[in-house]
């Protein structure tokens, strides 16, 4: 059994299945069984459990963020991300995206993905909070040579860094979805056109088409039943 949380957006598989597998579980939201520090570190096979995590309240936020800077967590960072999503107010968005953006060449998968899932968790802090920056963030992750800018490191399975800037623009098209925000609905529609874009957004946009028509569904739906439903509705499927 490895010692890593379940990772998730892996390259050459559909992206938004992959909502499904950070976080699936929505159990009734009860007061914490474990600390937080001991629930980070279970390995959670369908995904770490939204009202489980819910629970910890925005008070866990500044230990979690300490996790994040520290090494002996490395193996939990994903579910560490995960969670300060959840519970997390707009005091956490510096610090996860220092945490994205810091490292330089290639770097293993399982930190890879964790880095990665920051885009995920900031569609949580917008779904709760509204933040316009953390908003700003994603909108300008769409557009793949943005990550040239803000990224200096690579995944072990990105095969170059067109691969990885992709690939983390459709982290952001998730992260829009989770987001339900009626702003995010907007520039994901956008998206669909492809005719106001140069030629070489225009073959992403084509690509990612069924995903983004996808994510639009997703965005709609927690705007009017949250994302407890959503994942709730998730767990039948």
């Amino acid at each position: 059994m490895t010692k890593y949380a379940r990772s998730y957006g892996r390259p050459g598989v559909r992206i938004l299945p992959f909502l499904v597998f950070i976080v699936i579980n929505s159990l009734p939201a009860a007061t914490p069984n474990v600390s937080v520090v001991d629930f980070v570190k279970q390995i959670y096979f369908h995904g770490v459990p939204f009202q489980e995590a819910a629970a910890y309240g925005p008070a866990a936020a500044p230990e979690l963020i300490n996790m994040l800077s520290d090494p002996s967590y490395e193996p939990y960072w994903s579910n560490v991300v995960v969670t300060l999503g959840i519970v997390g107010d707009s005091r956490v968005i510096r610090p996860m995206l220092k945490f994205l953006e810091s490292g330089t060449g290639e770097i293993p998968a399982p930190i890879a993905n964790a880095k990665s899932g920051v885009l995920m968790s900031l569609g949580y802090v917008i779904n709760h909070t509204n933040d316009a920056g953390a908003l700003d963030y994603l909108k300008s992750g769409l557009k793949p040579s943005t990550w040239d800018k803000r990224i200096k490191w690579r995944a072990s399975y990105h095969l170059d860094t067109a691969s990885r800037n992709r690939h983390l623009s459709m982290l952001a098209i998730n992260g829009l979805a989770l987001s339900g925000h009626p702003d995010a609905l907007q520039v994901l529609q956008q998206l669909l056109a492809t005719s106001a874009a140069a030629s070489e957004e225009r073959a992403f946009r084509r690509a990612i088409r069924r995903q983004v028509m996808e994510a639009i569904k997703i965005n709609k739906f927690i705007a009017e039943n949250g994302l407890p439903t959503y994942y709730k509705k998730m767990e039948g499927h």
